[in-house]
Formats: C-alpha cells, sequence, structure tokens
C-alpha cells in the first residue's frame, strides 16, 4: 500500500531508494546533527532506514 499526504508546506510518503544517499548525507552532517549525541556513519543510516521501514511496513 501506498502511502501519500500532502498539505500546502508538507509531503510525507514511503521510503524510496532514491532516499538513502540524502538520508545518508543529513546525518553525517554536523549542522543537521548539533543537537543529537552523534553524527551517523552511511552504513548505520542505511540500517536505521531499512529497521524504520521494516518497522513501518
Amino acid at each position: 500500500m501506498v502511502v501519500y499526504i500532502e498539505t500546502e508546506r508538507l509531503k510525507l510518503r514511503d521510503w524510496e531508494e532514491s532516499d538513502l544517499l540524502p538520508f545518508q548525507k543529513m546525518n553525517a552532517n554536523p549542522q543537521v546533527r548539533r543537537y543529537f549525541p552523534s553524527l551517523l556513519s552511511y552504513r548505520r543510516s542505511e540500517l536505521d532506514l531499512k529497521k524504520m521501514d521494516q518497522i513501518i511496513k
């Protein structure tokens, strides 16, 4: 089932394979993660994304 919700300011949809690299870059960026305990490696981001996807499905 495809989930897609859109408002004027927000779009929510299922994860796509093309989301992985931007997600990895975001989690490795010190400015983005300045209020988190640490940066995430690309591998850790990939594993987290897969885990979240399994939980949602």
